[in-house]
């Protein structure tokens, strides 16, 4: 097929946000959104922690200047550089100046999604890449973007290419809003079991003190074996840090439930270091420090054998989080659907501690002592367990498709954007 060599400022217009002081960031309103926020959405999870300004300011600048609009294309252009972003119908938000840059007003001879594939390209990016500048934090200017000669076929063929592309994108969103489901019924389900106490049979169970018969109520402290922080290791292997393991942070959880696992760092740890961290199935992931401004610390996830077979290297948690080791497998989801349940509900804040620099850190020996969780009877303990482990199996199915989809766009990518390529 003809591709032709075109200069990108001519096809659309490039440029950035009107800037937006620190002044001017308020506790609501307008998501304000930065690198790390467009890096979160291509990945296909909410931002976790963003900036806010007043829907005022946003409106001020939407009635001067313009806003982004459904097709437009918002691509990174420091630190981490050429992660693209469709802004679609329904977004609203404002962004940093300096670190993302605005493609808007296409024209007729370019597809704007064409162009989100093109950069999300290997060949793309290393266009784009290869000119970034400085020394603390590399940057891509605009004035390079509005230069910069590139490759493209005609209309149609971009047309055409985008849909076999979108057909992917597709499958993996519709897999991820599933995963979604999935996580609210089994927290629907904990409700209404362990806070409403409408589990199997309660209709004939007696509540003495505010807990059904036969049921029991302590600290976690008294349900865990161990409790250790994560590491964090070295990036270089050494004669002393010679074995590899992956790391999830708190700010990864989002994308491993969803079966995401490009993000999480690989590192070197000690031998000795390892084997008091190494995840096994069973195991809970539970954030102690730094935390968002959402819900402040305490983001949680229940290891799976799923999970653990991912990768040949092992894996642990990182330094702001913990390893909790339940004393009985059947505790574990429990335990992981309650903390999930008490995250969303404001039930850790009382945990919390601020320090003088605003870092939130939790005190985790009263969490120890007076967190308590409810144990039903073992017939009734079984029956949550298996409810929750379909909804879990449902759940690794869904997340299974996505990296398959995942996998086999990513093979067709730079296929389809090869201008010698035979697929068209």
């Amino acid at each position: 097929m003809s591709w032709k060599t075109v200069r990108l400022g001519d096809l659309c217009t490039i440029t950035s946000s009107r800037r937006c002081h620190l002044a001017d960031r308020s506790e609501g309103g307008i998501p304000f959104y930065r690198s790390k926020e467009i890096i979160e959405m291509h990945r296909g999870y909410s931002p976790a922690d963003p900036d806010f300004i007043s829907r005022d300011l946003y409106v001020s600048i939407k009635e001067r200047f313009g806003v982004p609009k459904s097709g437009d294309l918002l691509v990174t252009s420091r630190g981490t550089i050429g992660i693209p972003y469709l802004y679609n119908k329904g977004d609203e938000f404002y962004f940093a100046d300096g670190n993302l840059t605005w493609f808007k007003d296409f024209s007729k001879d370019l597809n704007s999604r064409f162009l989100y594939y093109w950069i999300e390209s290997e060949h793309g990016r290393h266009n784009i890449t290869t000119s970034a500048k400085g020394t603390a934090q590399k940057a891509v200017s605009i004035g390079f973007l509005q230069d910069l000669e590139v490759e493209f076929p005609n209309l149609e063929i971009q047309r055409e290419i985008v849909k076999r592309l979108v057909a992917y994108d597709q499958l993996i969103e519709n897999n991820r809003k599933q995963i979604k489901l999935l996580e609210e019924a089994a927290q629907r389900l904990y409700k209404e079991w362990f806070i409403d106490l409408r589990f199997s049979g309660h209709e004939t169970t007696p509540i003495i003190d505010g807990l059904p018969k036969s049921w029991q109520s302590k600290p976690i402290g008294d349900c865990i074996n161990l409790d250790i922080g994560g590491g964090w290791g070295v990036e270089a292997e050494s004669q002393t840090h010679n074995v590899k393991a992956l790391v999830i942070r708190a700010t990864d959880i989002a994308a491993v439930e969803m079966g995401s696992f490009v993000a999480i760092p690989v590192r070197w740890h000690t031998v000795s270091n390892l084997a008091s961290r190494r995840l096994d199935a069973g195991d809970i992931i539970f954030e102690v420090s730094g935390g968002s401004k959402e819900y402040g610390v305490g983001r949680s996830l229940l290891i799976s054998s799923e999970l653990l077979s991912k990768n040949d290297a092992p894996f642990i948690c990182a330094s702001f989080c913990k390893r909790i080791k339940p004393s009985d497998g059947l505790l574990s989801t429990i335990i992981s659907q309650s903390l999930r349940f008490a995250l969303q509900n404001d039930g850790l804040r009382k945990y919390e501690k601020r320090s003088a620099g605003n870092i939130i850190n939790f005190l985790w020996s009263d969490f120890l002592n007076n967190y308590q969780v409810r144990i039903p009877p073992t017939h009734l303990l079984n029956q949550f367990v298996d409810k929750v482990n379909h909804y879990d199996a449902c759940r690794a199915n869904r997340a299974l498709a996505i990296s398959l989809a995942a996998e086999a766009r990513n093979r067709l990518l730079p296929k389809l954007m090869d201008p010698e390529s035979e697929l068209l």
